[in-house]
């Protein structure tokens, strides 16, 4: 009987052991733990990488209205381009309130008239104008001479014009006019198609005292 107890109690030794190790076998170690849960430090990480994913714009070329496709490209400045105006006419209200106008017809030339107002301006003296003129072109916006447009447009051979003038002085009177028909077959020949202006000088006073100004009138050959 003693005998019987003593191994009866082994058994139960044997049994409890037994469950024991097998519940230590399934249970995760501390470290199987820490491999199988992610530290706070790579869920925030994680956490990032998600909002940054995200937030970034879709990387694909977009269509713009009209269907066509925009790749990506390296940006560039473009140059802006230069425009220069031509050089406007003076203002009929000038300090001697001279207005100069020419009515041309074709290439051939035209009638002339310079036209003062003493309500526009008082010069100091006389007016004086003399039969001398030029001829300038409008090219792209610029003012150059009759002689450049021409070897530019229409003859690379043109000649320059002989310029030759009888140095005649005439009066432009105070509230009155003066006029003059120009012949361009004398001087440059008969225009070739383009925008141009005529420029004449008056002067006023005289001796050292004289002083003389510019006036342009802007005329158009078709």
């Amino acid at each position: 009987m003693k005998k019987l107890l003593i191994l009866l109690l082994a058994v139960l030794l044997l049994f409890s052991f037994a469950s024991c190790v097998k519940d230590e076998s399934t249970a995760p170690s501390e470290t199987e733990t820490d491999a199988l849960e992610p530290s706070s430090q790579e869920q925030a990480t994680a956490a990032e990488t998600v909002t940054d994913s995200q937030s970034q714009p879709d990387s694909a070329p977009a269509e713009n209205n009209t269907g066509a496709t925009e790749l990506p490209s390296q940006a560039q400045t473009a140059k802006p381009e230069t425009v220069t105006a031509a050089k406007p006419q003076p203002d009929i209200d000038d300090k001697w309130g001279v207005a100069l106008t020419f009515d041309c017809k074709d290439g051939k030339g035209g009638r002339l008239t310079f036209t003062q107002s003493t309500e526009a301006g008082r010069p100091d003296g006389e007016l004086i104008t003399g039969a001398m003129y030029k001829v300038e072109a409008k090219d792209d916006g610029y003012w150059t001479s009759y002689e450049n447009y021409v070897r530019t447009h229409y003859d690379k051979n043109y000649k320059d014009p002989d310029l030759i003038f009888t140095m005649i002085a005439y009066s432009i009177p105070l509230d009155g006019e003066y006029s003059e028909d120009i012949d361009f077959t004398n001087t440059y020949g008969e225009l070739k198609p383009g925008t141009y202006r005529i420029v004449k000088t008056v002067t006023c006073g005289t001796g050292p005292q004289r002083e003389e100004r510019t006036y342009y009138a802007e005329f158009t050959v078709e």
